[in-house]
């Protein structure tokens, strides 16, 4: 009979998948849990005194091995004067074939952790799963269902089921999709929920992205088309429903996306053969571009940060910047302003300048004191995660010189900053826009800015895909300096190197540019036309927070100061009348007890090409969709 310590080694081993096979006399031999083992190559043995010996053939360490059996070290022996404390079990979930007989369960303990026992076939279980196959979590309902909804975990696909949606998993957790599961999902609508882990320190990789990449390819390979989903709040679609969303938040991922390899050798027909940069990427014309890094200089008090959250502003609300062609996206942008030296005021000054004041999709992290990105771990640590997480489109870091600790001009300090910062640009697919100082003018009179001007190593240019300087030459008058323009986008639009804007700025119309041979100037950031979709407004604050009341529509529009036509009965029929892009409602009675969603988009498993196209509110002529509006 098996010992503690080799009982809890065999318990863990099924419930990953590694097929253990043995006996205590002849000892196990299974697929190490540490390392992708296509043929067995771990040993399980029970010496005298009872302890677990494990032993892999790869080179995996004992180390290594208990961290991937979700064990400590001394769980590998045999309980003496302290003993390991008894796990409880918390919570079952039992897997049944498609008549729904059941099969085998999975044991959720405290302390956390898990393990698997077979069907008796009286009612009965007994440990282990051996000689019964892995089948789908929920599958009577998977196999009779039109739309299926597949996470990572019994207790995710649990608090979907209780929203009323087909869900399931597979035992045994990331890493554990059997290919033979795919095909029971092909003539259905298919979407994949995949945690947002962080990096696993052993093998670089993020477990959850890993595994939801993993059964999106089994399915491709199935003829399945499914679509990818992940949770706007938490790491998983359990947080996510916690934090009060609900299922209409579930987003598509943007990042992080995959690096090619770091060392690769093509020839110039093959660089020819490369795909264009994605025109999707375009943020805000040449200015702001996915994954693009653009330094902004100037001296104090010159308007850096206005000038850089009038970009910001435009992107987000779908403005012009400077010219007609430098144009914000229509569909929702998300912004985080990481700010390290402003107070309060003043950052609720150039928020209401730069029409923001009331943007839902522009985060601020204040630190007035400074970031050490250069050395504090915990800070290092909290971006990752705000990163990973908050899957923004624009990062704007304001200024650069507060965002570490070490000596500004160490160009071996600078570098390693910026690849710090590039690296996660790369990963997350956001532009990062930083704010530069300037060193001090020498004289009465200032000589012209130049990118030698800016404070520090020059090594914090480096890697920069657009350079630029702002210059107040007097008020109301400034100019922009076209530094560095990696991609040559800017200069097609007459932004070209070496060449100066004159901009007119005031704080009611923001910045405009000149034209040469006349006065006549272009608006840019003004504000948007009087026209009011109702309609619109509602969907847009549906797509913000997953889900709305006809309650809080109204306070939304009275905190907006926004009058309009129709009263209470006008938001009804505004938001009754948004079934065809997708939103439905609770069904609640009454209507002042209804809430309206966005339904998750699946995958259609019929194959490419089945998914409609971008689609916009239409107008209402009864629900005064379409309205003068009048600020209150």
């Amino acid at each position: 009979m098996p010992s503690e310590a080799v009982d809890r080694v065999l318990t863990r081993l099924d419930h990953l998948d590694c097929r253990p096979r043995g006996s205590v006399e002849k000892g196990w031999s299974a697929r190490c849990p540490a390392h992708e083992d296509r043929n067995p190559s771990f040993t399980l043995g029970q010496g005298s005194d009872g302890r677990a010996l494990v032993w892999c053939g790869a080179g995996c360490t004992v180390d290594q091995i208990a961290s991937a059996l979700q064990l400590d070290v001394r769980d590998l022996f045999e309980p003496e004067d302290e003993p390991v404390p008894k796990r409880e079990v918390v919570k079952h979930y039992v897997y049944t074939n498609a008549e729904g007989r059941p099969l085998f369960r999975v044991c959720r303990t405290i302390p956390k952790g898990f393990f698997q026992q077979a069907s008796d076939g009286n009612g009965g279980w007994k440990n282990g799963r051996e000689g019964v196959l892995p089948v789908l979590y929920n599958l009577p309902a998977v196999m009779s269902a039109d739309r299926v909804v597949i996470c990572e975990g019994e207790k995710d696909a649990d608090a979907l089921i209780a929203k009323g949606v087909v869900a399931t998993t597979n035992p045994g957790g990331a890493g554990k999709w059997r290919d033979e599961y795919s095909p029971l999902f092909q003539g259905k609508a298919v979407a994949v929920i995949q945690d947002i882990d962080p990096v696993d320190q052993k093998t670089g990789k993020r477990p959850g992205q890993e595994h939801a990449k993993a059964v999106i390819e089994s399915l491709a390979k199935a003829g399945v088309k499914a679509k990818l989903l992940e949770p706007g709040a938490g790491k998983d679609v359990s947080e996510h429903l916690a934090a009060g969303l609900l299922l209409g938040a579930l987003r598509e991922p943007t990042a992080p996306r995959d690096k090619p390899d770091r060392l690769e050798i093509l020839s110039a027909r093959e660089i020819m053969e490369l795909p264009d940069p994605d025109e999707s990427g375009y943020l805000l014309g040449p200015l702001l571009y996915r994954g693009h890094r653009i330094v902004v200089g100037g001296w104090t008090g010159h308007g850096k940060t206005t000038f850089t959250m009038h970009m910001v502003s435009a992107a987000v609300q779908g403005r012009e910047f400077l010219r007609p062609s430098w144009h914000g996206r229509k569909e929702d942008i998300k912004a985080l302003v990481v700010d390290v030296e402003q107070g309060t005021r003043t950052v609720k000054r150039v928020l209401r300048e730069v029409g923001l004041d009331h943007a839902d999709n522009v985060k601020y992290l204040r630190v007035p004191d400074g970031l050490g990105l250069d050395s504090d771990a915990e800070a290092i640590a909290f971006m990752e995660k705000t990163f990973a997480t908050g899957r923004f489109d624009i990062v704007l870091c304001d200024p650069l010189y507060k965002c570490h600790r070490g000596d500004p001009n160490d160009t071996k300090a600078a570098t390693e900053l910026m690849r710090r910062f590039d690296d996660w640009r790369e990963r997350y697919q956001f532009a990062l826009v930083l704010p530069m100082h300037c060193r001090k003018p020498q004289g009465d009179k200032a000589p012209k800015l130049s990118p030698h001007d800016l404070f520090g190593s020059s090594a914090y240019q480096w890697g920069a895909e657009m350079l630029m300087g702002v210059e107040r030459k007097s008020p109301g008058l400034t100019v922009v300096h076209w530094w560095k323009d990696r991609e040559g986008d800017a200069a097609e639009d007459g932004a070209a190197v070496g060449s100066d804007w004159k901009v007119h700025f005031d704080r009611k119309r923001g910045f405009q540019r000149y034209v040469e041979g006349n006065q006549e100037r272009l608006p840019i950031n003004v504000a948007p036309t009087a026209r009011f979709d109702l309609s619109e407004f509602c969907y847009g604050m549906i797509r913000e927070s997953g889900g709305v009341s006809r309650e809080e529509v109204k306070a939304k529009l009275h905190h907006r100061g926004i009058r309009w036509a129709g009263g209470m009965n006008a938001i009804d029929r505004a938001l009754e009348n948004l079934g065809h892009l997708g939103v439905i409602s609770n069904g609640a009675p009454l209507k002042k007890d209804r809430v309206y969603q966005l339904q998750p988009e699946l995958g259609n498993g019929t194959g490419p090409g089945a998914e409609p196209g971008p689609v916009s509110p239409t107008t209402d002529q009864k629900g005064g969709a379409d309205q003068e509006v009048t600020p209150g």
